[in-house]
């Protein structure tokens, strides 16, 4: 579990610092009012108000990560935060691919409904987890997403 965490919380970096270097590139790709560009501002505005669930959760997307780490980096979202996220989100995709290879195999083998209706309230419970953390932190220190998005230029 130790070495595929440290794999892919490596291989999170590369895309996240492959957008901060495609930054410029990307912004004359994306002119204004373009449904692109629209899209674009949604995702960064997302992960101003929301980074923590979005890295997290799409770590168990297997595109979404890419896209998300990639995006972080264009809109050059905090690397200290963005590595705290993909630290956690690492640490429990693969304590949770491990674990349930190897606890699906053991305790599951004969019953496959089980084993899907134990996966699906992991991951509900990991959500949960996630969205109750970025609740009790807003109501500490309230931010509106604009002011989120300014923060990082």
């Amino acid at each position: 579990m130790a070495a595929t965490t440290v794999g892919a919380f490596l291989g999170d970096l590369v895309p996240y610092f492959i957008g901060r270097l495609m930054r410029e590139r990307v912004f004359k790709r994306l002119p204004v009012g373009t449904k692109r560009r629209r899209a674009y501002d949604w995702f960064e505005r997302e992960l101003a108000s929301r980074g923590g669930f979005v890295l997290v959760s799409m770590r168990f997307i297997p595109v979404g990560r890419y896209l998300a780490t990639g995006t972080a980096g264009v809109v050059r979202y905090p690397l200290r935060t963005f590595m705290l996220y993909v630290a956690i989100s690492t640490s429990t995709w693969s304590a949770y691919t491990a674990l349930s290879g190897y606890l699906g195999g053991v305790f599951f083998q004969e019953n496959t409904l089980l084993a899907i209706a134990v996966g699906v309230g992991l991951a509900f419970a990991v959500t949960g987890a996630v969205e109750f953390s970025r609740y009790i932190r807003r109501r500490k220190n309230p931010v509106t997403p604009d002011d989120a998005v300014a923060e990082y230029r």
